[in-house]
């Protein structure tokens, strides 16, 4: 999961909007107009720029030969960082993935160096989808758009890669650690319910680092699937990729995508309606796993309030999104650990 990383606020602000995320800050339209030289897209026409993230800096291109999406990566991601989630997007789509492609510049490579003003950037670009990502719709995706979700999370957890690169501090196993810096900004009545569930943690820990490790794409939320015209969803941005136990997947996708916030009492018969979903789309999950799933749900729905509260995702512009995993994390928290009963099959 995703909430952003601390980072030094600059020029006396309490935020950071999305270009103040890299080291140039000044026009668009000249930088645009090399980035689309650079991958030979035709001559720039407009931009815009996509408010809603935590991290790198993202953009809509338009050009004469056609529009493109543009990530500006965060100035903290140095070149083997960006060069490794670029990896995994390429292997990603060689797996059959449902991610955008990648373009090519003009020198054959997927990374691309910008430096204007003294400022340098390094950006990708790749396919656009015209039908924007399913939290800025603000419509709960439908029962076909879920199965699809929870297909594409089979493939990518199928992946035979080891991305490396350091630790997700949000992943669901490191709330922990998350918490104990954020507990003085998580609200009073959240607080047992969260240590309950690190207690719980604790104790299991022997058997979650026994239960199966893959590729976890560890965000497949409304933010990181997207709609397109006559096509299926697709699932992108594999910044928090990483090798982590599998069940991570599926609790973050249950955590969101298969959570609805306005009727919690209909996700006890999602989650049955997912797990079947899992298991028809190649995957049984061990009986450690299925014992333990209920629990990184829960925590799932904890690591968004904790991350909503969090001065990582409160240092950024993006206050709506970050309301709405707050929000949605609470609803969750208390629906699971007071009244959801699972089935532990």
């Amino acid at each position: 999961m995703s909430f952003g990383r601390k980072i030094e606020q600059r020029f006396g602000v309490s935020s950071l909007g999305p270009q103040e995320r890299i080291t140039y800050h000044g026009d668009l339209k000249p930088f645009l107009k090399v980035v689309s030289d650079s991958y030979d897209f035709g001559e720039y026409v407009s931009h815009e720029v996509k408010q809603n993230g935590y991290e790198d800096f993202n953009l809509v291109l338009k050009a004469t030969s056609g529009t493109f999406f543009v990530k500006c990566f965060y100035e903290g991601r140095d070149e083997k960082d960006c060069r490794r989630y670029l990896g995994i997007i390429e292997e990603a789509v060689r797996g059959g993935v449902r991610t955008p492609k990648l373009c090519q510049n003009k020198l054959g490579d997927n990374l691309t160096q910008v430096t204007m003003d003294g400022a340098t950037v390094f950006l990708c670009a790749m396919q656009y989808l015209d039908g924007g990502n399913i939290w800025e719709s603000g419509k709960r995706p439908t029962s076909e758009e879920q199965a699809e979700a929870i297909r594409q999370a089979v493939k990518i957890n199928s992946l035979d890669i080891d991305p490396g690169g350091d630790e997700d501090s949000w992943a669901i196993i490191n709330i922990t650690k998350k918490y104990n810096e954020n507990k003085s900004r998580v609200a009073l009545s959240e607080q047992p319910l969260i240590e309950k569930l690190i207690d719980e943690l604790s104790r299991e820990d022997e058997y979650v680092k026994a239960i199966p490790k893959t590729l976890v794409h560890g965000d497949i939320r409304s933010t990181n699937v997207m709609r397109s015209s006559g096509d299926p969803i697709y699932v992108i941005d594999f910044s928090v990729a990483r090798r982590y136990p599998r069940i991570m997947e599926m609790a973050v996708l249950c955590c969101d995508i298969l959570f609805d916030m306005e009727s919690p009492g209909e996700f006890s018969e999602k989650y049955e309606w997912a797990l079947s979903r899992y298991k028809k789309a190649g995957t049984m999950l061990t009986g450690d796993e299925l014992r333990l799933l209920p629990l990184f749900v829960r925590l799932a729905h904890a690591a968004n309030v904790v991350g909503g509260s969090s001065t990582d995702a409160t240092s950024y512009i993006s206050k709506k999104e970050t309301e709405y995993w707050l929000k949605l994390g609470t609803i969750g928290l208390h629906y699971t650990v007071e009244e959801w009963k699972p089935n532990l099959h």
